[in-house]
């Protein structure tokens, strides 16, 4: 490659889209399943919500109908320090300084310093340059300027190490200009390629920026920039090479925000190693990941975009001190392997799709969340967050508030995640509909496993989801697949395996848990309803028959406020051993049986419970009839009064009453 004679032929540059025909932008996601969990169409839409198709493609691929540049011939520039010598046409030199003036393939060798090369071709020109082991160093300047062509190429001849510097501050030559801004920069289509070697520095604010798109195809990449390493503003794609970016602001970015159809990143392929000091990826309309390798880790959100996220294949590691992936509209995974280190949120977007891949989060605060877009006043969102975190517990009266159009949908897939904040947190609705999913939620009050504000079913999937028991949330009873939930009489220690069997001694789960928990929440299609199963945690060994959709055992052992549907009976008592059916599992100590089986309600109840619904506050005693609340008014108000021992009506907020055994009011 890169031999005198050989030919450059022109690469075709499209409208930008996502790379495939017909992929639809979604400027707004709808909830796209009813109560039942059925789904109502994902194409739809609403008043808050579009659809947009993309305007075409964006190939970079070589044909031989496609035409060469110039006649074949190269003109040699080479580099002698302050001096520039030229063999051929096409360009001149002033000094260090040249000056590229029309179409053809110009190879670039030497050193050069202290000035830098300029293309000022035809709007309809494609130049190419070769870059064959040389050294630009600017003082004051881009290295590389494309002011003006058709299409820029830049070409790393096979195995070659080339280098690009620009200056600490810039000398425009008018007043009031304030580009080009980076090492190199191209007003218009830049394509890389070849198999070379490059490092840029961008010293002044970019390493390499295009102010139309700007592909990667092949090569070796080393950036380091002051501000963001890899810019294009219609579109940057990635579809191989090696590139290692270390930024202080964003690692790649793409921010045409007035074109619906641009303003995305799309990676298809490649290795890459992002260190940022803001963002990772970021895109205006959608990032989207087809292949690669991508380890990232930024100050900011792995990858952000201001709309949508796609991830179809790939691997993807990622470390954040915000989201590690985050779209304000919708975040979609269906394959790939994506592992979040560590992260404040693990994902996050206003819907949530997954349908296959494997997933592992490690979270400080939510795992996965569906919220809408976040304040750009960090004082506001922590107002707003401590304002819902005292709602969400019945202080203040009202809801936390369900956010229109917010989801998460998992269908598919292999999700693990360890957080610290809620495990899968829905600002609206939460469906379970297949996939394998484990929850290692907080180990303390305040989160849950579960979180969801609007309906929450499960119709199929495997879920095992731990964690404190204070906010703890199932799915509702309008689900269609039996769970069951359990509390443990005291906290489990990390590193508890939990084992779950059936009536036949078949293993429906065997888990090691990595932090304390006192809930359990177990879901499979293999739970069916008039068998019994078994389940040991610890010392505990626990005897469940499924007689409905949710199957609870045990309370709190706090006493405190239960987030969960009432549900069937759960007993420490024996179990059939393997082979006889008869021996006994464990210990005979008898458990509390269904002590809420008359505050069944559907999924948890944020804020106030409705009235004429009975929600059960708790309490430790086995007799019946206790701790069964009528009324509306705030649940910890209401627990107080009762585990102080204040019975009488009086002692209640108005229009509060206590009901006894036979349903009249004490």
């Amino acid at each position: 490659m890169g031999r005198k004679g050989l030919k450059y032929r022109k690469l075709k540059i499209f409208g930008i889209a996502a790379g495939l025909a017909g992929v639809l932008f979604l400027a707004g996601c709808t909830k796209t399943a009813g109560q039942d969990g059925s789904k109502a169409g994902a194409a739809g839409t609403s008043e808050t919500a579009g659809i947009q198709e993309a305007a075409g493609t964006q190939d970079t691929n070589r044909t031989d109908a496609d035409s060469s540049f110039g006649d074949g011939e190269e003109t040699r520039i080479t580099g002698n320090g302050t001096t520039v010598a030229i063999e051929g046409t096409g360009a001149a030199a002033d000094g260090a300084n040249v000056t590229i003036s029309s179409s053809g393939t110009y190879r670039l060798t030497g050193n050069i310093t202290g000035g830098g090369v300029v293309v000022d071709a035809g709007k309809e020109d494609e130049v190419c340059l070769i870059l064959d082991g040389v050294s630009i160093t600017s003082a004051d300047y881009s290295a590389i300027y494309a002011s003006q062509s058709g299409l820029l190429t830049i070409v790393l001849e096979d195995r070659t190490e080339n280098r690009v510097s620009d200056g600490n501050t810039y000398t425009y030559p008018q007043t009031g200009e304030d580009e080009p801004d980076a090492a190199i920069f191209s007003k218009d289509d830049v394509v890389f390629e070849g198999n070379g070697m490059l490092t840029v520095s961008g010293n002044y604010m970019n390493g390499i920026r295009g102010k139309d798109s700007l592909t990667i195809n092949s090569g070796t990449y080393v950036i380091e920039a002051a501000e963001d390493g890899v810019k294009g503003k219609d579109a940057v794609e990635v579809n191989g090479g090696e590139i290692t970016i270390t930024s202080g602001s964003d690692g790649i970015q793409s921010n045409n925000d007035t074109e619906e159809d641009k303003g995305y990143v799309r990676i298809t392929g490649g290795t890459m190693t992002i260190t940022a000091g803001k963002k990772g990826i970021l895109a205006e309309t959608l990032v989207e990941v087809t292949g690669g390798v991508i380890d990232i880790d930024a100050q900011d959100d792995s990858i952000h975009s201001g709309k949508d996220v796609r991830i179809t294949t790939g691997q993807l590691t990622l470390s954040t001190g915000d989201d590690a992936v985050h779209g304000d509209n919708l975040v979609e995974v269906s394959g790939g392997t994506i592992t979040v280190e560590q992260s404040s949120e693990g994902v996050e977007g206003l819907c949530v799709e997954i349908t296959g891949g494997t997933i592992r989060i490690n979270s400080e605060d939510d795992g996965i969340n569906a919220a809408g877009k976040k304040d750009e006043n960090p004082a506001a969102d922590t107002l707003a967050f401590e304002n819902s975190f005292g709602n969400r517990r019945g202080q203040d009266g009202g809801s936390f508030g369900v956010t229109e159009g917010a989801y998460i949908r998992i269908s598919g897939g292999d999700v693990k995640i360890n957080a610290s904040g809620d495990g899968i947190d829905s600002n609206g609705d939460l469906y379970l509909e297949g996939g394998t999913v484990l929850v290692e939620g907080p180990a303390g009050g305040g989160d849950g496993a579960l979180d969801y504000d609007g309906e929450g079913s499960i119709s199929g999937g495997t879920i095992l989801a731990v964690g404190s028991a204070g906010m703890f949330q199932t799915f509702s009873e309008n689900s269609s697949q039996p769970m069951l939930m359990v509390y443990f009489d005291e906290m489990q220690d990390a590193g508890t395996t939990i084992s779950i069997k059936d009536g036949l001694g078949n293993q429906l789960t065997e888990t090691e848990i990595s932090k304390p928990f006192e809930a359990l929440l177990f879901s499979s299609p293999e739970l069916k309803t008039g068998e019994t199963y078994y389940i040991e945690a610890g010392e505990q060994d626990i005897q469940m028959a499924v007689d409905g959709i949710l199957n609870q055992y045990g309370t709190p052992s706090s006493g405190g406020f239960r987030r969960i549907p009432g549900g069937g009976e759960g007993k420490l008592k024996e179990r059939p051993g393997a082979g006889t059916g008869e021996e006994n599992f464990g210990r005979t100590q008898e458990g509390r049986e269904g002590e809420n089986a008359e505050g069944s309600r559907e999924g948890r109840r944020k804020m106030q419970p409705e009235a004429g619904i009975a929600d059960n506050i708790g309490s430790e005693s086995e007799s019946e009839g206790t701790g069964n609340v009528s009324g509306k008014a705030s649940v910890v108000v209401i627990q107080e009064t009762l585990l102080a021992g204040n019975l009488p009506e009086e002692s209640l907020p108005e229009g509060i009453h206590v009901l006894g055994s036979s349903g009249s009011m004490e």
